[in-house]
C-alpha cells in the first residue's frame, strides 16, 4: 500500500526522494490502526456539525487530490468564517510536495 500511495502522491521524477521517504514511513504504520481507519472512512463525516465552528478557518485543497475539490467547497460553504485555497499542481500531500506555498498560505492566514 505504501508503494501504491507513494506513486499516487508523488508521481513526478523529481519527487523520488519524497516518494521513498513516504514509503518508508508509511510502511511503519500499525496495520490494525490502518485497517480500522479504512473501515471508518466511508461513514465518517462532519458536515452536519461543521457549521458550529465560528473561528476563522483556512481550508487548503490540492488541485489533483484524490478527494474531490467539491468536498472542500462543501465544507467551506458550511463554515461561516472559512476561506478555501486551491494549490495548483499538488496532490494529497500538499505540505510535502508544495511546502513553501503551503507554509506561506498558513503564515498569511495566521498573520491575518
Amino acid at each position: 500500500m505504501a508503494k501504491v500511495l507513494g506513486k499516487r502522491l508523488f508521481p513526478e521524477p523529481d519527487q523520488a526522494l519524497l516518494r521513498e521517504t513516504f514509503e518508508l514511513r508509511y510502511a511503519k504504520n500499525d496495520k490494525a490502526v490502518y485497517m480500522a481507519l479504512l473501515q471508518s472512512i466511508p461513514t465518517w463525516s462532519v458536515l452536519d456539525q461543521i457549521g458550529v465552528l465560528q473561528m476563522p478557518t483556512l481550508v487548503i485543497g490540492a488541485e489533483f487530490d484524490y478527494t474531490p475539490f467539491s468536498e472542500k467547497e462543501a465544507y467551506v460553504a458550511n463554515l461561516p468564517n472559512a476561506s478555501l485555497v486551491k494549490v495548483k499542481g499538488s496532490r494529497h500531500g500538499t505540505p510535502f510536495d508544495r511546502p513553501e506555498e503551503f507554509n506561506q498560505l498558513v503564515i498569511n492566514f495566521l498573520k491575518a
